[in-house]
């Protein structure tokens, strides 16, 4: 019996927490939709110079993004690159085999 109420409240409780998360979201939607509306609105209103001024701002900055983006990008690939370039340095002979490498450490001992 107790079972079954430990099992109740614990699916109580992850229902209500469900529905707090849910809550927040919701909020945080309506809170990014009203900036997003008094930005556009105050853009709207402003003088057609300073509304340029604010368009021509905000391509520079994806603008920027795209450049980091492509330079991570470029130095990864050249990071593989210098990988496999280091591979083709080593020479082509074949390590040596097990017992070769045995037979030396016991002359050695």
């Amino acid at each position: 019996m107790a079972a079954l109420i430990a099992v109740g409240v614990g699916m109580g409780a992850e229902k209500l927490g469900r529905k707090i998360s849910e809550k927040r979201l919701e909020r945080k939607e309506q809170k990014a939709a009203k900036e997003r509306d008094a930005i556009y609105d105050h853009a709207e209103s402003s003088s057609a110079s300073a509304a340029n001024t604010k368009s021509s701002r905000h391509p520079r900055k994806q603008e920027r993004k795209s450049e980091e983006v492509q330079r991570e990008k470029d130095t990864s690939h050249e990071q593989r690159r210098s990988m496999s370039s280091e591979r083709s340095l080593l020479p082509d002979d074949p390590p040596p085999r097990y017992e070769e490498v045995v037979r030396h450490d016991a002359r050695r001992a």
